[in-house]
């Protein structure tokens, strides 16, 4: 009759086979048809463990598992993502670093199945990638929900991303001061088209854009999205503001804008300025 109990690693602080509340793997030991067994049964899960000593005793043999290929979790993991009806921006993050990146590693470096990725295999994987400190804690980030994916459904035993880390420094930065923001908006009449002419329609629309950012707080991806509707009358009835969906908080928001009184640019002018095409 076989058993399920722990198989602590060096790693983990509990000495006791029946300390459970650790994520180390269960192994099935005792006797099978005559024979005894110590077999890792590569989950952390007592129900999984339970399940398959099941099977092995009822086929009267260690049934041996087929390891999981890494374009296949890769493949179910993205439909997962889909089906989470995430952002297109967050979706491309996803496949730019488990679609692309990671299976391009794993196919040059010679890993064909979601086991093969160590930790010593992550932490290369993570050497080739030419991230800014910032962005690459957001890919760890990635990296580890993706094996939370894996590990949930039993395709492996351990995290191996939740060891990878990287030092971020978060350095001040000083908003341009009154006289480097005119040098910005001056510029702006110097913007030329296609054939070199300055005063042009793009260079208005560079300058409402310029203001609108200034005045505005907005992000460049929402700022350039903007449309005429979305410039409204405050509610008393005085000065114009943006009526703006704010995509994180999916929640709409109204931002005064200057239009020339109180000595500040009149970016309303600048915007009811801009042609309707």
């Amino acid at each position: 009759m076989l058993k399920a109990e722990k198989r602590h690693g060096l790693g983990c602080r509990a000495y006791d086979r029946a300390h459970t509340k650790c994520t180390c793997p269960y192994q099935a030991i005792g006797m099978l048809n005559g024979a005894f067994v110590r077999r890792s049964l590569k989950t952390s899960s007592y129900e999984r463990a339970v399940a398959l000593i099941r099977d092995w005793e009822t086929a009267g043999a260690v049934k041996e598992e087929k390891p999981i290929p890494i374009e296949e979790a890769v493949a179910a993991y993205m439909r997962d993502v889909g089906a989470r009806n995430v952002q297109r921006d967050t979706k491309q993050k996803f496949h730019t670093l488990i679609e692309e990146r990671l299976l391009n590693f794993a196919r040059k470096r010679g890993y064909p199945r979601l086991k093969d990725l160590n930790l010593h295999a992550v932490t290369e994987f993570r050497i080739t990638w030419p991230d800014a400190p910032a962005t690459a804690q957001k890919n760890i980030e990635r990296l580890r929900n993706f094996f939370r994916f894996a590990m949930d459904r039993e395709w492996c035993t351990s995290n191996p991303a939740s060891k990878l880390n990287v030092r971020v420094v978060v350095q001040q930065k000083d908003p341009f001061s009154a006289e480097e923001f005119d040098r910005i908006l001056e510029a702006t009449h110097l913007y030329g088209d296609g054939h070199w002419r300055t005063g042009q329609a793009n260079a208005g629309e560079l300058r409402a854009l310029v203001l609108v950012l200034r005045f505005s707080g907005l992000r460049i991806s929402d700022a350039v999205k903007l449309e005429r509707t979305q410039l409204i009358r405050g509610a008393g009835g005085d000065g114009f503001g943006l009526l703006v969906e704010q995509q994180k908080v999916r929640r709409s928001v109204y931002i005064p804008l200057p239009d020339g009184r109180d000595g500040l640019p009149d970016v309303v002018g600048a915007l009811l300025g801009l042609p309707s095409t």
